[in-house]
């Protein structure tokens, strides 16, 4: 059974959705860019919006005006950050009158939107770390009740980099795709994808998403595991497909020669 978690303070859940922040370059160093979408919300014209960056200790909070047409009030040059791995986002809806400065609304541990779909699986559902205690592994899953993690060693390369590259994509990213699934599908035994605020659940919505990916109404049958593991398979299949992963990679590669 999904775990729900109560909202005692009537504090209103703002989607991911809702809530695309990417980070650009900006000569040398990089600034934030927020689309937000708040209408749906009902809050207050006085309410102010910010929009937080922070990395363990690090921290940056940028006014983003009102809720009706929320945009940077000033610059959003994220200067006291290094570099930007590890970078995470919060929104907050803030209330302007009585009693004033209440959360209206928020939105916590959002990661930046890439380039394309298949990045943004990496930056929205699975946070990279770095891991120097893997030794001569290369990656390895975790998973807690709040995220999967997906732990790199530094020691081939910047997790940054890594992620980006055509090997990654086309060798690691499936693997790691079916472990996850594996994980939330047979171990776990989770089949529900309605549960907002469980990252299982935002994995099996996502993989909903995609063309050509199985139903999830096959996951509430009563097929045992082989029927699982082939809707797995399958899963995996559609994902792979649907960002061309092999053509992504340059076969030249494999034979030695120059992409």
């Amino acid at each position: 059974m999904a775990t729900r978690r109560l909202n005692f303070t009537n504090r209103k859940r703002i989607r991911r959705e809702d809530a695309r922040i990417s980070i650009v370059q900006a000569g040398a160093g990089f600034r934030m860019k927020a689309n937000l979408r708040l209408g749906d919300y009902e809050l207050p014209d006085d309410a102010r919006v910010y929009v937080e960056a922070y990395r363990r200790m690090q921290h940056m909070r940028f006014d983003y005006g009102s809720p009706e047409k929320p945009g940077a009030v000033s610059e959003t040059l994220l200067s006291v950050f290094d570099s930007p791995a590890g970078i995470r986002f919060r929104v907050k809806v803030v209330s302007g009158g009585a009693p004033r400065g209440l959360i209206l609304a928020e939105a916590d541990g959002l990661s930046p939107c890439g380039e394309d779909d298949a990045e943004e699986i990496l930056d929205d559902l699975l946070t990279v770390r770095p891991d120097a205690t893997l030794d001569d592994e290369f990656w390895r899953v975790e998973f807690d009740d709040e995220q999967f993690v997906l732990n790199l060693n530094p020691q081939f390369g910047d997790p940054g980099r890594i992620c980006g590259s055509p090997e990654f994509r086309a060798f690691v990213l499936p693997a790691i795709l079916r472990e996850i699934l594996v994980r939330i599908i047979l171990v776990d035994e989770h089949h529900d994808a309605e549960d907002e605020f469980d990252p299982r659940s935002r994995w099996l919505s996502f993989l909903a998403m995609i063309p050509g990916a199985p139903s999830l109404d096959a996951l509430s049958g009563d097929g045992g595991s082989d029927e699982l593991y082939e809707w797995i398979d399958q899963a995996v299949a559609a994902f792979c497909r649907r960002h061309q992963l092999r053509r992504q990679f340059p076969a030249a590669t494999l034979e030695g020669g120059e992409s």
